[in-house]
């Protein structure tokens, strides 16, 4: 699966995690740290299934559990009409992170 911000989304990584501007409405969404890394990794082509199992290591929480909170977190993005997510296998890797990926913008004014 990948993920894909909207081309109306723009990113600034905050002091807490990430800001995401929906451009056409001017609402705000503010992702803690976990939702940064999470977005972060996504964006980057990391697949669902390795990121959950990535994040699992060392913790109480299963690899099951976590996969369920990312696929929350991924509908989330799509129904607020954030992101877009697709079964196709992503091509372009970006090393930047979510602020220069190619399907966003960084906000005005904001550190990138």
């Amino acid at each position: 699966m990948t993920v894909r911000l909207k081309p109306h989304v723009s990113t600034a990584v905050t002091d807490n995690g990430m800001a995401l501007l929906e451009e056409t409405t001017g609402r705000f969404f503010e992702l803690n740290a976990t939702g940064a890394t999470v977005l972060t990794a996504l964006l980057e082509g990391t697949p669902p299934h390795e990121l959950a199992r990535r994040l699992s290591e060392g913790t109480d929480s299963g690899v099951e559990r976590v996969s369920a909170d990312i696929a929350a977190f991924i509908k989330g993005l799509t129904e607020q009409g954030l992101a877009e997510a697709g079964t196709e296998t992503a091509h372009e890797e970006s090393t930047d992170g979510p602020a220069h990926h190619p399907a966003a913008r960084t906000l005005p004014g904001a550190a990138a």
